[in-house]
């Protein structure tokens, strides 16, 4: 299978999952809906312009011109995903046009290191597999990496808790980054972008079914469907919001969806990459963890405590919560008891709170 080949089948299933995506869900104004579709554009973009400078029938400046095109817009597709990931996971509150900011200015220092090496290393065989043998323009590949790299350091230093799924999408580019760098060819990088929205997509329509769109925790769907390991110590978190009520009447219902947003990345953040947060309701969440021993149940209450003290401190009210637990003995119990014991326990917790009002 020829270069020309890959890439007009990487254009069809492109082409594809955006329909399938826009009757699948509509087009609308969220962030989401606009990068997928844009990374859609920019990957079509960027394989229509591979077919072009492999046919190889025009002159060498306008083979020229596509080439040193072909790598400005392979910074794109990458630039949108990391963008994705900092709007929705290290940088949530963050607003947006500060996130956009850092990835325009990426872009345009990539394009003038891309124009600059077009300019002051020129190579005059005009084809894909001339320039990629040449040591600077492998290097002007390996700059794509950047923004991937930065995206996972920032995750670790912000201990974020984030989707692994989303991490091995975004390692997918880089593999074809290193197997066009190493292989010469530049048709790899297509085929890993397409690989990796496939995967990005797929956790859409993921978070469509099994997540809520307020708070982008795990819903009550996807809380009735789990099934829990019978051999490990499966422990039940039931979390309630103090005077929600009471916010809601007071501040109105835009600032009561704001808060019950900065609660959920409160216990998000609280919580380890094996546990599992869950808005099952109004203002009620559920956590589940899996332990290794009933020492550590206190601990990640303890850390959604500690969370949401912090993030009280930045609001004009108080935002605390209840938390009742409960082991969940697969074999023995059913989870309707173990909700109802949780529950319990956590409205115990709240009258207790209002003796010492």
């Amino acid at each position: 299978m020829n270069i020309i080949n890959i890439e007009i089948y990487t254009i069809c299933i492109i082409f594809c999952l955006c329909v399938d995506y826009i009757i699948k869900y509509k087009i609308n104004k969220d962030k989401n809906t606009i990068l997928l579709l844009l990374e859609c554009l920019s990957i079509i973009l960027l394989s229509s312009i591979n077919i072009l400078i492999y046919l190889q029938n025009s002159s060498p400046i306008v083979q020229s011109i596509l080439i040193c095109l072909f790598f400005v817009f392979a910074s794109v597709p990458i630039l949108l995903q990391c963008l994705h990931v900092n709007l929705n996971y290290l940088f949530p509150n963050v607003k947006k046009i500060k996130i956009c900011i850092f990835h325009y200015i990426y872009f345009i220092l990539y394009s003038f290191s891309v124009l600059a090496t077009f300019l002051f290393y020129p190579i005059y065989e005009h084809n894909i597999d001339s320039y990629m043998q040449a040591s600077q323009y492998k290097f002007l590949l390996l700059l794509i990496l950047i923004p991937i790299l930065l995206t996972f350091i920032i995750s670790i230093i912000k201990k974020q808790k984030i989707n692994p799924k989303i991490f091995f999408a975004l390692s997918i580019p880089i593999v074809g980054i290193l197997l066009d760098v190493f292989i010469n060819k530049g048709t790899y990088i297509n085929v890993a972008y397409t690989l990796s929205l496939l995967m990005l997509y797929m956790l859409k329509y993921d978070q469509v079914i099994n997540r809520d769109p307020l708070t982008g925790l795990y819903n009550r769907r996807f809380f009735n469907n789990f099934k829990f390991d019978k051999d490990k110590l499966n422990v039940v978190y039931m979390i309630d919001v103090d005077n929600f009520k009471t916010i809601n009447d007071t501040y109105g219902h835009k600032v009561g969806d704001q808060t019950l947003k900065k609660i959920a990345l409160s216990i998000n953040s609280s919580i380890r990459l094996t546990d599992y947060a869950i808005r099952y309701g109004g203002d009620e969440f559920i956590v589940i963890a899996e332990l290794k021993d009933k020492a550590e149940i206190n601990k990640i209450k303890n850390r959604i405590y500690k969370k949401l003290k912090e993030v009280s401190k930045t609001s004009e009210f108080e935002i605390s919560v209840s938390v009742g637990t409960e082991i969940f003995d697969v074999i023995n119990d059913e989870i309707d008891e173990v909700l109802f014991r949780a529950d319990k326990r956590m409205y115990e917790e709240k009258d207790e709170k209002k003796k010492h009002i």
